[in-house]
C-alpha cells in the first residue's frame, strides 16, 4: 500500500488521519521505524561498550558507515526497516507456499524426505546447503510463488538504449516483473509445472531470469 499509494498513505494516514485503511498502513510503517531504531540503538551500545560483543551481521557494514559522511542516520534506519521486512514477510510467504506445494505433490515430498533422511547425525547448515533436491524445491517455490512479484522499476540512461529491437528514450522508466520472467516457456519449459529437478543443471538463461527478490545495481 505504501508503494502504490505513497501520497495517500502520508496524507490520509499521517497528516489527516481520516481513512482507516491508510491510517493503519501509516501506523504500521511508524512501528517498523520504531523497531528499526530500537535495534540500531541496541547494536550501537554493543559497539560502544568496547567488549567485542557486537556480532558481525548483514547490517554491520551499513551501520559502520553512519557518522562517516556516507549515510545519514535516517537512511541507515530505513535500511534496517527494509531488512526487517525482507527477512520476515518473504521467508514466511515462501515457506507457506513450499509446505502447501509438498502437501499436494507427494512424489516431490517423498523424494525430499528421502534426501533429508540420508543426512548424517548432527548435520548443520552447510550440509543442508549442499543438498541438490532441497535447493531445487526451494528455487522452484521461489520461481512459481515469488515473494516479491511486483515490477522493479529502473530508469533508462540519459543517452537512451536499444533493447530487443526496441529503442528506449533516456529517462524513461522501465520494469521487469519476476512473475512474467519466471514463466517464460523459452527459458522454463512447462513453466506452470512444479519441477525441482530443473534446477539440477540450470542454464545461464535460467540463472539470468531468476529474480525472486529483484536484482540491484550490483547483481550479476
Amino acid at each position: 500500500m505504501r508503494s502504490i499509494f505513497p501520497l495517500l498513505v502520508r496524507v490520509c494516514g499521517g497528516v489527516i488521519p481520516l481513512i482507516p485503511l491508510f491510517r493503519q498502513v501509516h501506523e504500521a510503517g511508524e512501528r517498523m521505524k520504531q523497531y528499526a531504531s530500537e535495534s540500531l540503538d541496541r547494536y550501537r551500545k554493543l559497539v560502544e561498550s568496547g567488549k567485542g560483543e557486537a556480532p558481525e551481521t548483514l547490517f554491520s557494514k551499513v551501520y559502520q558507515t553512519n557518522g562517516q559522511g556516507a549515510m545519514p542516520y535516517h537512511e541507515v534506519r530505513d535500511e534496517a526497516v527494509n531488512y526487517i521486512a525482507a527477512g520476515s514477510d518473504t521467508v514466511s510467504t515462501t515457506l507457506s507456499y513450499l509446505t502447501w506445494t509438498l502437501s499436494k505433490k507427494l512424489d516431490v515430498r517423498d523424494r525430499l524426505v528421502e534426501e533429508l533422511e540420508a543426512l548424517p547425525r548432527g548435520f548443520g547448515a552447510q550440509e543442508l546447503r549442499e543438498l541438490p533436491y532441497l535447493n531445487g524445491v526451494i528455487n522452484e517455490t521461489l520461481r512459481i510463488h515469488t515473494a516479491a512479484p511486483a515490477p522493479f522499476p529502473r530508469l533508462v540512461p540519459a543517452e537512451g538504449a536499444d533493447l530487443a529491437g526496441y529503442s528506449l528514450a533516456g529517462g524513461v522508466e522501465v520494469s521487469a516483473q519476476a512473475y512474467s520472467m519466471h514463466r517464460d516457456p523459452a527459458i522454463f519449459p512447462d513453466p506452470d509445472e512444479f519441477r525441482p529437478e530443473r534446477w539440477a543443471a540450470p542454464t545461464a538463461a535460467m540463472k539470468d531470469a531468476f529474480i525472486p527478490f529483484g536484482r540491484g545495481v550490483r547483481g550479476e
